[in-house]
């Protein structure tokens, strides 16, 4: 069952001091096994809110740019 949260693989021998995460041997190589927290997607949340006036800001830099270059 996926909770949304991401399992990183730390191989134990690649770290300098012991970390306070349950161990795993996968093909005889010892991993620490440390759970992220859970995403948060408030950028892509506040996209979609204000997505309309993102297209009139656009807009408008367009049009201004445009004509700057035009002169």
């Amino acid at each position: 069952m996926n909770l949304g949260y991401v399992e990183w693989y730390i191989p134990v021998n690649k770290v300098e001091r012991s970390l306070n995460y349950p161990i795993v041997t996968i093909n005889k190589t010892q991993f620490y096994v440390a759970t992220g927290a859970k995403s948060n997607h408030f950028l892509t949340d506040a996209e979609f809110k204000t997505r309309e006036e993102n297209k009139e800001i656009v807009v408008k830099k367009l049009n201004e740019m445009l004509k700057e270059v035009a002169k």
